[in-house]
């Protein structure tokens, strides 16, 4: 089925009036590319109002609609995650002749529980058990989305044809009162969708801002108090010391022999003063981030400020870019510099970065025709505004007949993020962290009906639920790391959010 699409540049609309718009509403997403980490377009995506959405939740797949009434429905299918994206890819088809990356389909986000359980096999299912009511994936498909393009600051209103789609995802519901049930709440939808579309937010007029209003305050007064969070209220789920001895029982299966890298996160939570969509813009200006995301689903809410690409795809073309080794970026140039080649010259964090680089090479290997892998950058310095990092680029051509779900799961969960080898790191993990990891070091992103595909490994993530937010930090351990070390490396990378919470 073909879906057509149009596009409509959108003057005198910037990135943040159209965030002030439509941040607000439940079903809002943001796809947040502040800084470019290469010479490339960059391109950051907005929009409300999925059509549906497909979401795991205790092993059952379902389709969740009804967004715009309190009560969303939620209907069972009897069939997988990927079986149902994958046939959308297949059956809906676009003429993609725009530069527009993502010009509407699926946004995602992929907890790190349930990309063990689907790439690795049942390992984490007795992990998962007393967390059943927590939604482990969801797919909301939007039809009406906005694409910015940074380096031209221009902004574009992409819109698919909604009407096949709809028929698409009722021919999937095999049931007749399901798809009876669903076909009220398309209805519903659409009307209700088409009359927003006519007014405000989606007036696109009605939103008209001068450029030079970009810097004027826009945050509600309480942010400016520093009251985001009740500092009283914050706690981690394990003690420096706990947190020490976890990093030295890896090590010792280090030295048996049993893994050669095994990261190690703590968690975090503390109580919430103000709405995620109000904190994200106050964040966003003290970070550069090319991976940073707001997706709200249901009661929930994930924040991302993430440097690290987990997957990207065009075509049969895949890149990958894990990170390993952090130093804080400093104002003073002299100690920025000494910092970056104090960073460049560590044995430590070099050997992570290789082991991991040779992981992943390994993984596309597994996907990509024979020949076609290649380490295009090995241990290069990214910085960012609060932090330096190495990073590596691996490519590969993706072998005929495997699907961008193959992709994603294949590589699932993403080396950087867990150890090596792979599969037992991630055993021994599950056995030391006390808690779920959910959103934290699983991914968000986007799959297009274009076959595009990108996706960022979900570090420096906070993630919101009745007033609640928790967020993770944790550094690969290998057969040199110093416990007290790995501890100040992990309250390092969680300072983005204790500074926010402890300022008060």
């Amino acid at each position: 089925m073909s879906v057509n699409y149009t596009i409509e540049k959108c003057e005198q609309v910037t990135e943040l009036s159209l965030y002030k718009k439509l941040s607000s509403n439940p079903t809002f997403f943001y796809l947040d590319s502040k800084q470019a980490v290469s010479n490339l377009e960059v391109w950051s995506f907005m929009g409300v109002n999925p059509i549906f959405s497909v979401e795991s939740k205790n092993n059952d797949v379902s389709i969740v609609s009804n967004f715009f009434k309190t009560d969303r429905h939620s209907l069972k299918l009897d069939v997988s995650v990927k079986e149902i994206i994958d046939k959308s890819l297949l059956d809906l088809k676009i003429n993609d002749q725009s530069k527009i990356p993502f010009l509407g389909g699926w946004v995602c986000a992929l907890s790190y529980e349930w990309l063990c359980k689907e790439s690795q096999g049942g390992i984490f299912k007795k992990s998962l058990k007393n967390h059943s009511s927590e939604t482990e994936c969801f797919f909301s498909f939007y039809h009406d989305i906005y694409a910015i393009n940074k380096n031209e600051s221009s902004i574009y209103r992409v819109t698919l044809e909604k009407g096949i789609v709809i028929n698409w995802i009722n021919k999937q519901i095999k049931s007749q009162t399901k798809r009876r049930r669903f076909q009220e709440d398309v209805a519903d939808y659409v009307i209700t969708s088409d009359s927003l579309y006519k007014k405000r937010p989606f007036n696109l007029s009605s939103m008209e801002t001068s450029k030079k209003n970009e810097n004027e305050k826009e945050i509600p007064e309480i942010l400016s108090k520093n009251a985001y969070f009740k500092k009283e209220s914050l706690i981690s789920n394990l003690s420096k010391q706990e947190y020490i001895e976890r990093v030295k029982k890896v090590k010792a299966r280090i030295k048996e022999g049993d893994i050669y890298q095994a990261n190690v996160t703590q968690k975090f939570s503390a109580k919430m003063n103000v709405k995620i969509e109000d904190l994200y813009p106050e964040i966003r200006k003290k970070l550069e981030m090319p991976f940073g995301a707001l997706i709200k689903y249901g009661e929930e809410a994930i924040l991302s400020t993430s440097p690290e690409r987990f997957i990207k795809i065009d075509g049969a073309t895949i890149l990958t870019s894990p990170i390993k080794g952090t130093i804080k970026s400093d104002s003073k140039k002299e100690q920025d510099t000494i910092n970056k080649m104090d960073l460049m010259t560590s044995q430590k964090n070099r050997a992570e970065l290789l082991m991991i680089t040779d992981l992943e090479r390994n993984d596309l290997g597994q996907i990509c025709k024979t020949g076609t892998v290649k380490v295009k950058s090995l241990i290069k310095l990214e910085s960012f505004s609060y932090l330096h990092h190495l990073v590596s680029h691996i490519t590969g051509t993706l072998k005929d007949k495997l699907t961008i779900m193959d992709v994603i799961l294949s590589m699932s969960p993403g080396g950087s993020i867990t150890g090596a080898p792979k599969k037992r790191a991630i055993e021994i993990l599950s056995q030391l962290e006390p808690c779920p990891r959910r959103w934290y070091t699983g991914s968000l992103g986007y799959i297009g009906l274009n076959k595009k595909c990108e996706l960022n490994i979900g570090i420096r993530i906070m993630y919101t639920t009745h007033g609640l937010s928790f967020f993770h930090a944790g550094g690969g351990i290998v057969a040199d790391s110093e416990p007290e070390l790995e501890w100040e490396e992990s309250m390092l990378k969680a300072s983005i959010f204790l500074d926010l919470i402890l300022d008060a």
